[in-house]
């Protein structure tokens, strides 16, 4: 475990385990009461009791007379109710600890010191600290490096404490008697932190190598024998000697035997950290002790003995005294077959020979606390990857519990979100039991908030009363399906099992979540790649392939050919189908789908068109049923129009089919001629909303703004029923109606912005209703593009005091007849979407202004009117999750109502796009929106990838847009959603997704975590799913903050 750095870079390690305290084996109940209360660190019931009759008779200045005789009873001062007693947490209460570090008094004491009322004081504070956290466990290194911060016949008392090793503690004050006596009064556990085999605590540059310049009682200095002299400055015991594990035992017999300590824990301290070129000389001892085993095994062996031995001690004396180690936080790096995690850094199963796994096997531990003190982004050292993998290694041996030490101390370099995130990743695991922070400092200063946000991880308390309940579900893979060709070299598998037996893949332990979810990524080589998994009894073969060979693949007959046939007899696929112009003298080419073997032909103009097959059929193709079908093909040669103006109709396309009795008809398109000289025609939009495409075949995303009801345009080519304006772009023919004609050049005689309410609005005096396009640039400005203007002296345009804008410009377009104007926004979160318009001769852009609410009314989104669009539904499952039968849009829908029963208490009338499992197609909901105009929309869906994808390491909320107004709505749902749910917060994206592409309103869709995800999963379904429902509310507290921030954007009318 780090000892910030002063040590060495990796940290001084810890874990927890929570045991029941009953009172310690302590001297015979002859021997008085106060002695027995110095040698326990806590004053018995039955002491109590006659304390408390003293006190009545006898008043305030005996209670002060036994406070200055006996340690660890003086009066703590201001800093804590010395009247409160709170109860110890439950056995079963999830562990909550923080480490205090002695060693070159990192946590205590601030410096050495013989002043014991500084050293209680001191204690008193760790103790609020700890509190005011939310910890529950206090992990107290009592035994930095051969000495003692506590009352020890066997080590002297530490240099640490009071500057020179050795000689009795100041003023009799007991630092960790007292600890455990005032911890457990104000509901702490205690736990002593030893560290076995160091003696001291130099460096290579200045080494503390003699044994004589430490205490005449140190057992080192008595037995110079037991210590060996490392590269790294300082001195070690060697942990091959039995008496050297005999001198660690004792220590740990009298720490157990006198406090009623809560557990004792080992850190990651074994044989010492490597040193490049040098060698640990325990040469002799192994050649005494080692016989015919490795070296490496024997050093590894030697550990397993001392922790087996430590443990057999404690449980002797008392069972209910928990015993752990916080090791390195990797065991072995894998290498294939050696079972170790997907890391590739520092290990400690052969570089200081600590082997964690042999311990949790052999059943001589309370818990493990592996310290972990990397990112979820670390890539030799991923924090998701390790804590599935410790999770995985417990399936099987339930006696022992999990805990995560985390790296606190690195609060001020990393993400806020960090640390609470880890804690909530680690919840969803099966083995999970708790999380021990080092960096006691860090949360004591409050350093990038983290002692804030532990405070918000350890807000309520959390039961673990044993590890794997039982849940009846059947051992299941629901993805990919049985057989599934992914055509990949890799691919995910997720499920749910009963988590109150362990999973095994192919003999490999599985990490599962606390409800038997799992996941696990597979590399798969060509072709068929079969797995086994096992769940006690049961066996589950799965197959998926990568290249799956078609059926029939290998006979020798090749397939038959399969043609096209239709149902019945009749002609489809009839090309143009829609309106169009074509030019005088041209050509038109014709086409359909029609029986083979018929004698099709088009009639258009009055004339007849023979069309012929595109390709023949060969002489032996047939169908059993149906009719065998052809393309056919024909043009239609144009007739010369002279002169320019009025179209000529040639009518609607009609192709009729005969074969024998047989016959069929349909029509095509409507067509017209346009004179050699050209035509004038112009068109109407009949209704707000319309698109105008850049092409017919173009994405809404990259199309020009949708237009209002009005605009007026002239007619360059009509194609396939759309027609190409004046102003580049495209409308459907269905969306306008001609007009008698042409549309001049407007000229632009007045521009001007006002305040409407809560809006502002750019209004512009034109001849006629103009062609409008508007975005948000990259520098933030929002452009206005007016079409078939004049550009000789338009009006200007002039700032006014608004919410919205801070400056305006105007430019010519880059083509002819196109003008721009700019608003520079004050800032790009201050955008909440606009609508054109025409009016009067106007055309009119109304931009929504920032809302205003009532912070303090019970219903301050009172008036607004918000769409909840829960995604998916019916036959559109979405994603899959590990249950069984549960889909994307399941959680979809309950999310989505909780986040409607909070708006609706906010004042919101809310609309959901679907209340039930009802499909409701995506263009049925945009459409929707354009009558319901609600004033934000939010859609709720849940994340998942590829199957090729390795989703073990993906997580998080990600909220994303289009229409530029959607941006700041976004960003304050998702940050909502990760601070809430302790979730990594995904960038916020903009992306083509047509349920937030209208620009007239916020809109947004949030990703609340991905469901391929086993741990956020879990997260969301842990205690009935109530995180489901805390999602919904969540996204309803986001869109009230994001109401609540437009605050700071509001102007005085």
């Amino acid at each position: 475990m780090s000892e910030n750095k002063i040590l060495r870079s990796s940290g001084e390690g810890s874990g927890r385990r929570r045991a029941r305290r009953t009172p310690a084996k302590t001297e015979p109940a002859a021997q008085p009461n106060i002695t027995a209360s110095k040698r326990t660190g806590k004053i018995r019931p039955k002491t109590w009791i006659i304390m408390a009759a003293v006190t009545l008779v006898i008043g305030g200045a005996l209670i002060l007379a036994l406070a200055l005789r006996m340690p660890g009873l003086e009066s703590r001062g201001d800093g804590l109710n010395s009247g409160v007693t709170r109860p110890l947490p439950s056995r079963f209460s999830e562990m909550r600890g923080i480490w205090i570090a002695t060693v070159a008094n990192i946590d205590y004491p601030e410096k050495p010191t013989t002043d014991k009322r500084a050293l209680q004081n001191q204690l008193d504070d760790i103790i609020e600290n700890v509190i005011s956290s939310g910890a529950n466990t206090v992990l107290f290194q009592v035994r930095p490096s051969s000495d003692a911060l506590y009352q020890s016949k066997l080590f002297p008392v530490s240099e640490f404490l009071t500057g020179e090793q050795g000689g009795d503690l100041p003023g009799g004050f007991d630092p960790y008697g007292y600890l455990v006596e005032e911890g457990h009064r104000q509901g702490l556990r205690v736990y002593a932190w030893i560290n076995p085999y160091r003696i001291t605590t130099g460096t290579a540059e200045s080494p503390k190598t003699d044994v004589n310049a430490l205490d005449k009682s140190n057992p080192a200095r008595i037995h110079p024998e037991w210590t060996i002299a490392y590269a790294d400055g300082r001195l070690y015991y060697d942990p091959g000697l039995p008496e050297v594990r005999e001198l660690i035992v004792s220590g740990v017999r009298e720490l157990v035997e006198n406090y009623e300590t809560d557990g004792v824990i080992f850190d990651d301290y074994f044989y010492p950290y490597p040193v490049k070129n040098a060698d640990f000389d325990d040469d002799a001892t192994y050649i005494k002790y080692g016989g015919i085993t490795r070296l490496e095994d024997w050093r590894r062996e030697n550990v397993n003995i001392l922790v087996r031995d430590c443990y057999a001690a404690i449980k002797e004396i008392n069972p209910a005294c928990e015993f752990g180690i916080a090791p390195f936080g990797i065991w072995q790096n894998d290498n294939g077959s050696n079972g170790g995690s997907k890391t590739s850094g520092f290990d400690s199963y052969s570089l200081i020979y600590s082997d964690p796994v042999a311990w949790i096997k052999g059943g001589y531990l309370d818990f493990i606390a592996p310290q972990i003190y990397w990112q979820f982004t670390t890539s030799v050292a991923r924090f998701d990857v390790l804590v599935r993998w410790w999770n995985a290694v417990m399936s099987g041996h339930e006696s022992v519990k999990l805990y995560i030490t985390h790296a606190a101390y690195r609060a001020p370099e990393w993400d806020t979100g960090e640390i609470p995130q880890q804690v909530e990743f680690a919840r969803s695991e099966r083995s999970y039991c708790g999380s021990i922070m080092y960096g006691y400092g860090a949360i004591k200063n409050n350093d990038n908030g983290v002692k804030d946000k532990l405070l918000s991880v350890w807000n309520e308390e959390i039961i673990y009363d044993r590890i794997g309940v039982e849940n009846g579900v059947k051992l299941t893979v629901t993805s990919p399906y049985d057989g599934s060709d992914i055509g990949a070299n890799g691919s995910y598998l997720i499920g749910q099992c009963d988590p109150v037996l362990p999973l095994y893949l192919n003999d490999s332990p599985v990490s599962l979540t606390k409800s038997g979810f799992f996941s696990v990524f597979c590399e798969l080589k060509s072709g068929a790649n079969e797995f086994l998994f096992t769940h006690g009894d049961e066996r589950l073969k799965y197959t998926l392939y990568n290249g799956k060979p078609s059926k029939g693949a290998d006979a020798a007959t090749p397939a038959s050919p399969q043609y096209r046939t239709l149902d019945s007899f009749v002609i489809t696929n009839v090309s143009p189908s829609s309106g169009c112009i074509i030019k005088s003298g041209s050509t038109l080419d014709i086409s359909c789908t029609a029986p083979a073997g018929a004698t099709v032909k088009a009639e258009l103009g009055a004339k007849f068109i023979t069309l012929e097959p595109l390709s023949p059929l060969p002489e032996d193709a047939k169908t059993e049923s149906g009719f065998l079908c052809q393309t056919y093909k024909g043009q239609f040669k144009a007739p010369n129009l002279a002169g320019s103006g009025e179209l000529a109709e040639l009518g609607r396309l009609r192709i009729i089919a005969e074969s024998g009795d047989n016959f069929a008809e349909a029509d095509g398109g409507r067509i017209r001629l346009s004179p050699k000289n050209g035509f004038s025609l112009a068109v109407r939009v009949k209704a707000d909303d319309t698109e105008i495409k850049v092409a017919p075949d173009s994405w809404y995303y990259d199309d020009y703004t949708s237009s209002a009801a009005g605009m007026e345009d002239n007619v360059i080519a009509m194609k396939d029923g759309w027609y190409q304006l004046r102003m580049k772009g495209y409308v459907r023919e269905s969306d306008v109606e001609e007009i008698e004609g042409t549309v001049p050049n407007s000229v632009i005689k007045e521009a001007a912005l006002y305040r409407s309410g809560e809006d502002v609005v750019a209004a512009f005096t034109v001849d006629r209703n103009v062609p409008f396009n508007g975005y948000v640039d990259d520098s933030g400005r929002f452009v206005m593009t007016l079409y078939n203007v004049s550009t000789r002296d338009p009006a200007g345009l002039e700032i006014i005091d608004n919410p919205l804008f801070k400056t305006v410009g105007q430019e010519d377009g880059a083509r002819e007849n196109v003008y721009k104007y700019y608003l520079a926004l004050k800032d790009k979160d201050n955008f909440y979407g606009f609508t054109p318009s025409y009016e009067d001769g106007k055309l009119l852009i109304t931009f929504r202004g920032p809302r205003k609410i009532d912070a303090g009314s019970a219903a301050p989104l009172s008036g607004l009117k918000i769409v909840v669009d829960a995604g998916h539904g019916g036959s559109e499952h979405g994603a899959r999750s590990p249950i069984y039968g549960y889909y994307e849009k399941d959680m979809n829908l309950e999310i989505a109502k909780a986040a409607v029963r909070r708006l609706e208490q906010l004042g919101a009338e809310v609309v959901m796009t679907r209340t039930d499992d009802s499909l409701i197609r995506l263009a049925d909901r945009c459409r929707d929106l354009l009558s319901i105009k609600p004033d934000l929309l939010i859609s709720i869906h849940q994340n998942s990838m590829p199957h090729s994808t390795d989703i073990t390491m993906i997580r998080g909320v990600v909220a994303l847009y289009f229409a530029d107004s959607g941006l700041p709505l976004a960003k304050t749902v998702s940050a909502k959603l990760s601070e809430s749910l302790n979730r990594l917060e995904r960038a916020t994206r903009q992306q083509r997704l047509a349920i937030v592409r209208n620009p007239q309103f916020p809109s947004a869709l949030v990703e609340v975590g991905f469901i391929t995800s086993v741990e956020e999963f879990d997260m969301m379904m842990r205690r009935g799913g109530e995180n489901v429902a805390a999602s919904g509310r969540t996204i309803a507290e986001g869109i009230l903050e994001y109401y609540l921030n437009q605050a700071r954007w509001l102007v005085e009318d």
